[in-house]
């Protein structure tokens, strides 16, 4: 299970951490009382849970957004069967292991059309 922290939505459709949870990276977490407290806590400010990329999940995501034209460039590369999530706007993440090279991998917006890397420091919806 991956831990997570709450999110909610702006009223321009953006996916950002609810006000309460700024510190996400220190509160994400698995642990099912915490999040069933946010849950009361916090009840319809919740739309969404989001996921902490980078060695804390273990995980590298490749974003696909629409919006860049991301769904035609992906076509341009190799993508190994792997987890993988529609997201809300019709795009797609590719979740992968993260890397145990002793490197950090940040996020990249744009390293390509309508593509973007989530690694430390980011997260997914």
């Amino acid at each position: 299970m991956f831990k997570i922290f709450p999110l909610t939505l702006t009223h321009d459709g953006r996916k950002v951490p609810i006000a309460e949870a700024k510190n996400w990276q220190e509160i994400a977490t698995t642990d099912q009382n915490i999040i069933a407290e946010w849950q009361r806590l916090y009840g319809y400010k919740t739309k969404l849970w989001g996921i902490p990329t980078g060695p804390s999940n273990n995980i590298i995501v490749l974003d696909v957004d629409v919006k860049g034209g991301g769904l035609e460039t992906i076509k341009k590369y190799y993508v190994p069967l792997t987890m993988s999530q529609t997201t809300m706007s019709g795009g797609r993440h590719y979740i992968f292991k993260y890397p145990d090279d002793g490197k950090s991998y940040w996020n990249r917006v744009g390293f390509d059309a309508g593509l973007d890397i989530r690694g430390v420091g980011g997260y997914i919806a």
